[in-house]
């Protein structure tokens, strides 16, 4: 009979549950088979879980701040202040944030990213869009969100609320699928965009930064009217002449800064690199996905044999 295991006392040692290593090797090896299982199924699931969730294409533009026009502007505009400052008037105020600056937040404002969905009639393609035809080089829209056929929306059948999206619910789909970065170093700004379409992703970059030119453009014009209304004003209430040469002066930068934001194309913004169409969809690629599911599964599954292994042990 074998008599247990004493210290060097003479009292018996109590029987230990810990594994060696060639246990431990012993036991996984035992089980390769339902591990490589678990490894395959694990992988194929993965697939078909990729396979049916509709992939996304990013496109991207690199902008270039085209603050110099802006910032003349500005400072003539400091000057209109000036002066009416000292009349009890306000127009314009000091500057706080750059224009570059301003661009963005309008860029990523409700107001205008809103503006922007429904000047462009976007809201169909932004939100019922389902999955892209490449062979057809069409996108396939959600039908039980839209009908394609009778061209009405149909988010209203199942709940309270009218069967089209609300304002907000196009806020918060153009802005998920937006996102702009500044780089601190250089100043430039990338401008990215998500969508199932790689051709409506692209336009769509191409569209923002049209379009927020343009308002920022008109912004220009409006305040450099109302500064020259005010100057023209004061020209023709003043007597001292050295006043009135200043206001001149002023009025002079108020034209000169009106003349340069009609005749220039990328009033805010310069495009340094320009969106093209991605031939890739954004996201891990569907390789790396499966090496990191494997190993993932090949964790959990020796996890998992080593547990039931040390409870039969025990038990």
């Amino acid at each position: 009979m074998v008599q247990p295991d004493t210290d060097p006392v003479g009292s018996p040692m109590p029987a230990t549950d810990d594994y060696d290593l060639v246990e431990l090797v012993e036991l996984i090896w035992a089980a390769r088979v339902w591990i490589l299982f678990a490894c395959v199924l694990g992988c194929v699931l993965a697939f078909l879980a990729l396979d049916r969730l509709p992939q996304a294409y990013r496109a991207h533009a690199l902008l270039a701040p085209a603050d110099e026009l802006s910032t003349r502007g500005r400072r003539g505009l400091e000057g209109v202040s000036g002066l009416a400052g000292l009349a009890g008037l306000a127009i314009g105020g000091a500057v706080s944030v750059s224009e570059p600056q301003r661009g963005i937040e309008v860029l990523q404002s409700r107001s205008f990213l809103i503006d922007f969905v429904q000047r462009r009639d976007l809201s169909v393609p932004l939100i019922a869009a389902e999955s892209w035809d490449a062979d057809n080089a069409k996108i396939r829209m959600d039908s039980s969100i839209y009908d394609e056929e009778g061209g009405v929306w149909l988010l209203g059948e199942s709940a309270n609320r009218p069967p089209e999206p609300t304002r907000l619910e196009t806020y918060a789909a153009i802005s998920d699928a937006l996102a702009v970065a500044t780089n601190p170093d250089t100043g430039f700004i990338t401008v990215s965009f998500d969508h199932v379409s790689p051709v409506f992703a692209k336009q769509v970059v191409d569209w923002l930064i049209s379009d927020l030119n343009e308002t920022m453009r008109e912004a220009e014009l409006r305040e450099a009217a109302r500064a020259l209304e005010y100057l023209e004003v004061q020209i023709s209430q003043t007597s001292l002449a050295e006043l009135e040469a200043a206001l001149f002066q002023l009025v002079r930068e108020q034209h000169e800064r009106m003349m340069l934001a009609k005749v220039r194309p990328e009033f805010q913004f310069e495009v340094v690199d320009p969106a093209v169409v991605p031939e890739e969809p954004a996201g891990p690629h569907p390789y790396l996905v499966a090496v990191a599911i494997v190993f993932v599964t090949l964790a959990l599954s020796i996890i998992a044999i080593l547990t039931v292994g040390h409870l039969r042990r025990i038990g």
